[in-house]
């Protein structure tokens, strides 16, 4: 028996080490440090209701054309996600959701001058 489940769960790691979604996806932390120096464009924010409180765990998605960098709202409705440098805040669309809300809105505020970074998203849930 033991020996069907570990063939079995095998099987399974071998499956999902084949299946790619069509669209790369990168995970974050909001609590994580990062101590690399490299340059990066950092998204932050918050996610919120229509009566301006804080959203625990609401997703978060800045999508590129190559790849989708997503976070969860922290237990403070708050998130951070770093980008690679040369993506320009023209170049990414933002949403959020959560199973509690139907839709939402999603204010960006950008840096001043020629900064990419960092960039501000707002989301409201409704």
């Amino acid at each position: 028996m033991r020996k069907r489940c570990l063939s079995g769960l095998l099987l399974a790691v071998i499956t999902l080490g084949f299946t790619a979604p069509g669209k790369a996806q990168l995970y974050s932390d909001f609590s994580a440090t990062s101590n690399d120096d490299a340059p990066a464009n950092v998204y932050f924010g918050a996610a919120k209701d229509d009566d301006g409180n804080y959203i625990r765990g609401a997703t978060v998605v800045v999508a590129t054309t190559l790849m989708d960098f997503v976070a969860v709202t922290d237990r403070r409705g708050r998130f951070r996600l770093t980008l690679p440098v040369d993506i320009a805040p023209s170049d990414v669309e933002a949403r959020c959701s959560h199973n509690a809300y139907r839709g939402s809105r999603v204010v960006r505020r950008l840096p001043r001058g020629d900064a990419l970074t960092p960039v501000e998203l707002s989301c409201r849930l409704l």
